[in-house]
């Protein structure tokens, strides 16, 4: 379902109809905000990830390793997400990278989340106690909407100090 923005709803309001995932009308000029087919992209490219995590957590999904090693997991993991983050966002319009990365964020996150429910919290009876028992798991669900958006600000900063040298 695509939903319009039009001020004729609500003139000098704060209250608009959102903004379209596809398009937003603004007196008569079309601004491309983020097509459906970019949601879903985004969206496979993190169940991807799931699915390659999952398959190299088998056969504990990861218990099997002890704590110490974990956290360095955790820990040096960061180093090639924020590169590759890093050149995901760069060549993304400065104007939209912060508002991507939220998008980012959210599709790296609660998808993966819910992934996460149904294997370890239904599939593996821990239910809710999941997030503790899988704590390397549960960091990651707060880490992208610190590390996805603080990349697109320093981006954002990098081009905008390169435009005035």
């Amino acid at each position: 379902m695509i939903f319009l923005y039009n001020e004729l709803w609500c003139p000098n309001s704060v209250y608009k109809i959102p903004n379209s995932i596809a398009l937003k009308i603004n007196r008569g000029t079309k601004k491309e905000i983020m097509r459906i087919k970019n949601h879903l992209q985004i969206l496979i490219y993190a169940t991807i990830v799931w699915i390659l995590f999952f398959l190299a957590g088998i056969p504990d999904y990861y218990l099997q390793y002890s704590t110490k090693s974990i956290t360095w997991f955790v820990i040096l993991l960061l180093i090639p997400f924020s590169i590759i983050i890093w050149l995901v966002f760069k060549p993304i319009k400065t104007s939209r990278r912060v508002k991507i990365s939220l998008w980012y964020s959210f599709y790296f996150t609660v998808p993966l989340s819910i992934y996460d429910f149904i294997y370890c919290g239904i599939y593996l009876g821990y239910g809710l106690k999941f997030i503790y028992v899988f704590w390397f798991l549960s960091v990651y669900y707060i880490i992208p909407w610190i590390l996805f958006p603080l990349t697109a600000i320093l981006l954002n900063k990098k081009t905008s100090e390169a435009k005035l040298l």
